[in-house]
């Protein structure tokens, strides 16, 4: 599952998490057709038994990696 993911270019960051879920997949895209087909055709793979979907609207601070 998580090499379906990391040969995706639609994929932008994927990591490995602690909690209720086991990865956290960021992803971009132009429309919401885009996000249906991605969820519809990419995440509908064994192994995976739920998603759920957050959509940024936008940044209250970034700030750049630095020192790593």
């Amino acid at each position: 599952m998580v090499s379906h993911l990391e040969d995706n270019p639609d994929v932008q960051v994927l990591y490995r998490t602690t909690g209720n879920v086991d990865l956290f997949v960021e992803v971009i895209f132009r429309d919401m057709e885009e996000l249906n087909a991605f969820l519809e055709n990419e995440l509908n793979v064994e192994g995976i038994t739920g998603t759920e979907v957050t959509i940024v609207i936008g940044p209250y601070k970034r700030c750049p990696c630095t020192g790593l």
